[in-house]
């Protein structure tokens, strides 16, 4: 016949487990979780252009500037064909 320690014993793991499990199930979703940082793309200016070619990379994406390699590009292009995708 099992005491009420024994009885109190195992109710006090069960709960003791029970809370761990429940706090660990209620950080999985945001433990590995990084900030968002706003990269202020819609912030472009493309009004004054044509509706495609060549445009400024200040206006295009402000705040952000182009290299390849060492080569500076002050240009993009701006609605044109798509290099990869569909």
């Amino acid at each position: 016949m099992a005491t009420l320690e024994t009885i109190e014993s195992k109710t006090v793991k069960r709960l003791r487990s029970i809370f761990t499990l429940v706090a660990l199930l209620a950080n999985a979703g945001t433990g590995f979780a990084q900030g968002f940082m706003n990269l202020n793309f819609e912030a472009a200016n493309t009004s004054s252009y044509a509706s495609s070619g060549f445009i400024p990379t200040n206006n295009a994406i402000p705040g952000w500037t182009i290299y390849m390699e060492s080569t500076y590009y002050p240009i993009v292009a701006y609605n044109t064909i798509a290099l990869a995708g569909c």
